[in-house]
């Protein structure tokens, strides 16, 4: 009986409190989330790992955990999403976030063009053009594919000094497209002989967009003590440009806070710079949140690192959701990814077991203090003679991996490998029975999650994404309920530059 009352309170709570009047007027908000490069395994690792976490201190984590304590995601699962492009089963993210925003199956590599090179409008260009607000908040470099996509057009996504430009509206048909980015990527921002910044550039002109984004009018933001004299938002003159290094972010597992803000501290200040900016506006706001690097973890094959930035995205979703609750205007939240990455399996048999073991030990992740990226940086600095012992230290030190568990088979693997951090990632998951199939993408379904502070949102959600579906229908269905047109978007992009 316990068990029949929690699920149904569980979908209670996707249906937003059935019972809650449809107050709510014609302007809407629309809240986009993706957790790059996971798959439906990344959110049971997640969320069992996340069990062990909370029961750690017993003696029999079967005996004393619960089945129910899953993550706040978990309620909110609506259906799943096939990710092929047009050119592969196994797309790359550039071609996906095309499908999510353009509403057209593209190739791997491509940002917001056709398979003939040629631009097709994004939900935030038809967006801006019915002048809704829009912004992206991720923890990598905003040029990317998945976060870039948004506002650029380019026949590959390593275009990243054209991307740049066109993002903050200077080679842009539109002027700028976004009112609020905040992320990392100052690298693609001006060239190396710039010094004002903090980071080395990497632009092949001698442009300096982020003076360029100043001179225009935008609020540039550059380290932690700025970030946070933004006051979570309330103190911005939007367009807002943040971004807090050359490219990545650390894993959140790494991340000095003192250098970085996280991913909540930035979504929550662009959701309270949208919303205020909206608040007398007949249209609501657009804002893609994108959780970057639980992709780069699954490429690395660390567990660990990859179960962090899950909880970071966790964490994420549950404000988010907390917060659109809150809001009078009607506000739709939903979660997918661009695709699976890394072929990740719980219970790996590994080499030398006769049998399959019909189990994994997420305890032995816990004890992980740093990523394989970060013990892979040290290790090429390392500049010492035993080098078998420096990784026995950084297994055990940094990776939470017991000194009894490792094996002389496993330090020659991270010897001869091409990538230590990999190899790394690879022996620390092994000893976890986490499996890996690739250090690359899969063509696996992912999840699709769903929340609305109105009901009659979240039905509309439910009918058009709630089973499974191609992932341009997220296009089709966004567009639809902003009421946009991407048809218009794509005349105004027709002649925008596609390559430098």
């Amino acid at each position: 009986m316990k068990c029949i009352l929690y699920l149904l309170a569980c979908y209670l709570c996707g249906l937003v409190a059935a019972a809650q009047p449809t107050k709510y007027t014609n302007k809407k908000n629309l809240i986009f989330l993706v957790s790059d490069g996971t798959g439906a395994t990344s959110f049971s690792f997640a969320r069992t790992t996340k069990q062990t976490q909370d029961y750690s201190d017993t003696t029999d984590y079967f005996k004393n955990a619960t089945y129910y304590d899953v993550l706040s995601i978990d309620d909110y699962v609506i259906g799943n999403m096939r990710t092929r492009s047009s050119s592969n089963l196994v797309t790359d993210s550039a071609a996906a976030a095309t499908s999510f925003f353009c509403g057209i199956k593209t190739y791997n590599g491509a940002m917001s063009v056709d398979d003939d090179g040629t631009p097709h409008g994004t939900l935030f260009e038809a967006a801006k053009l019915a002048d809704y607000k829009t912004g992206i908040v991720s923890t990598t470099f905003v040029q990317d594919a998945t976060i870039g996509a948004p506002a650029s057009h380019a026949l590959s996504r390593k275009y990243y000094d054209l991307i740049a430009s066109q993002m903050l509206g200077m080679d842009h048909p539109m002027g700028p497209v976004l009112d609020v980015i905040l992320g990392s990527g100052k690298a693609y921002m001006y060239n190396k002989n710039v010094t004002a910044y903090g980071v080395k550039g990497a632009r092949a002109d001698d442009r300096d967009i982020i003076s360029e984004a100043i001179h225009d009018g935008w609020q540039y933001v550059g380290n932690v003590t700025s970030f946070e004299e933004l006051d979570e938002g309330k103190n911005v003159s939007l367009p807002l440009l943040g971004l807090f290094g050359a490219k990545n972010f650390p894993y959140e597992i790494d991340r000095n806070p003192k250098e970085y803000p996280s991913l909540k501290q930035m979504a929550i200040t662009a959701l309270n710079s949208l919303t205020e900016a909206t608040k007398d506006s007949e249209q609501g706001f657009l804002l893609l949140i994108e959780s970057a690097r639980t992709d780069h973890a699954a490429h690395g094959n660390d567990a660990a690192t990859h179960y962090h930035e899950l909880a970071a995205h966790d964490e994420v979703w549950s404000a988010v959701v907390d917060y659109a609750s809150q809001l009078d205007d009607e506000t739709l939240v939903v979660s997918t990814s661009d695709h699976e990455c890394g072929g990740l399996t719980l219970a790996k048999q590994l080499a030398g077991e006769k049998q399959a073991v019909y189990d994994w030990y997420p305890e032995f992740l816990l004890k992980a203090n740093n990523s394989g990226e970060y013990c892979g940086n040290l290790y090429s600095k390392y500049n010492g003679t035993d080098n078998s012992t420096y990784i026995k230290t950084l297994l055990t030190d940094y990776m939470g991996v017991a000194a009894t568990n490792i094996t002389d088979d496993d330090i020659q693997k991270v010897l001869k490998a091409p990538s230590v951090a990999v190899a790394l990632g690879q022996v620390a998951s092994d000893k976890a029975h986490v499996g890996w199939s690739t250090t690359g993408h899969s063509g696996a379904d992912v999840p699709i999650y769903a929340y609305a502070n109105n009901r009659n949102a979240y039905e509309e959600a439910v009918a058009n994404i709630g089973a499974n579906v191609e992932n341009i229908e997220l296009a089709d269905f966004f567009a639809y309920y902003l009421d946009v047109d991407l048809s218009k978007a794509t005349e105004k992009v027709a002649d925008i530059k596609v390559k430098p």
